[in-house]
């Protein structure tokens, strides 16, 4: 059996859809179909039934996923103490939000002058893929966005920043101070997509406000919503300090005043893991220097 099926095996299981794992996975349906025809014919079992509702797993496959879990996780830590050994260097992994890297990467830079012995290896992700890699325990830590479905995470909340309304000239608001999800019923709105928690926050805000939004546009890049929102698209959701760098005299960014509606960044770990000597290192160095900033 090839190990090389085990994340495949997982997020399937989790997913209990063919068309969600295969997206996540970034492979085809039927690549990850045949994948699962052939652990099947290996070992002999169904691991899911298949109906119209969806796929469920059988015994064998609750037992399967238990021990592909285990087997990569194992994997995965063989794989990291061994270049560990080989290079003289502890190696730190951490998986990061899209953005979060603009405010934290000074952080990074000052821990490396701290420990040089422990090596940083950070990769941008959306806000759902940073969760999901986490759960999976194939990084330490994750500065992530605070949002649903992180209830098996440690969070250390870090910062918040105020998410801005995108405004074009000629348009209603543009002299606005301030404005409230409320005021955004029937207007076209371009914003990150549902991989990201910001999507699914403005969701809810707007069903509390009594409207379903015209989400006309999404995007994995916020800086799109700008460009976007000059061409009169809609208007754009983007987060303070991603408007101010892209700040230009024919696009206003006014401040988004509700309650509850904020970018929150956190850093993670997984609950119930004992954390390696690095991340320990890292998390302690983290929370020491945002302490710092609100005394």
């Amino acid at each position: 059996m090839d190990t090389k099926v085990f994340p495949y095996f997982i997020t399937l299981y989790q997913t209990r859809n063919m068309h969600k794992a295969a997206e996540q996975l970034y492979i085809t349906q039927q690549g990850l179909s045949r994948i699962l025809q052939n652990l099947e014919k290996e070992f002999g079992v169904h691991f899911f039934e298949r109906n119209k509702y969806g796929m469920f797993p059988t015994k064998a496959g609750d037992k399967f996923y238990e021990y592909a879990v285990g087997m990569q996780r194992d994997l995965n830590r063989m794989q990291l103490d061994i270049h560990e050994l080989a290079t003289g260097r502890e190696e730190l992994r951490i998986a990061c939000a899209y953005g979060t890297m603009h405010i934290l990467y000074q952080y990074i830079q000052m821990f490396y002058r701290k420990y040089p012995d422990i090596w940083i290896k950070w990769i941008e992700y959306t806000d759902l893929q940073t969760d999901r890699i986490l759960q999976k325990e194939e990084v330490d830590l994750a500065f992530c966005v605070s949002g649903e479905g992180q209830e098996k995470f440690e969070l250390f909340p870090l910062f918040q920043r105020q998410i801005m309304l995108l405004v074009y000239p000629g348009h209603p608001f543009w002299n606005r101070q301030s404005i409230e999800v409320k005021d955004l019923k029937g207007e076209k709105i371009v914003m990150e997509g549902s991989q990201f928690h910001i999507f699914s926050s403005f969701r809810e805000k707007c069903l509390e406000a009594g409207f379903y939004p015209d989400i006309v546009a999404q995007t994995t890049e916020m800086n799109l919503c700008h460009k976007l929102c000059r061409m009169k698209e809609g208007l754009g959701i983007a987060i303070d300090f991603i408007a101010k760098l892209n700040d230009a005299e024919d696009i206003k960014a006014i401040p988004i005043e509700t309650e509850g509606f904020e970018w929150q960044v956190s850093l993670a770990a997984k609950r119930g893991r004992k954390k390696r000597p690095g991340a320990e290192k890292f998390l302690q160095f983290i929370r020491e220097q945002f302490e710092a900033c609100l005394l």
